[in-house]
């Protein structure tokens, strides 16, 4: 259909014009000694890291309880797109298990 070829044109866009950005900011980053520590540095301050945790944190809360919402608009309108939401909050409770259990034996 036309809006698959659409999101996949898209997408081939979107992920070209990323891989291009990173190119460029690796090579700027392999230039320049000065923008390199202060990248570093960014990385490695641990407001930093607190700021991007809670965000991954939240952005997370909010994507299960959204789509734990969508099943239940979903449910009665398409089967196959109610499956696919359920597989998706599925495999987010399963990527959460191991990291739990992965970083409560690494930690």
């Amino acid at each position: 259909p036309d809006f698959a070829h659409g999101f996949y044109l898209g997408a081939a866009g979107g992920i070209s014009a990323g891989a291009v950005i990173l190119l460029c900011r690796t090579r700027y980053l392999l230039t320049h000694p000065a923008a390199r520590k202060k990248v570093r540095i960014k990385e490695t301050d641990e407001r930093e890291r607190t700021i991007l945790h809670a965000a991954f944190e939240w952005a997370g809360i909010l994507t299960f309880f959204l789509v734990a919402a969508a099943l239940f608009v979903v449910l009665p309108l398409n089967p196959a797109a109610f499956q696919a939401l359920f597989a998706v909050l599925l495999l987010y409770v399963l990527a959460f298990a191991a990291a739990n259990l992965y970083f409560s034996k690494k930690l």
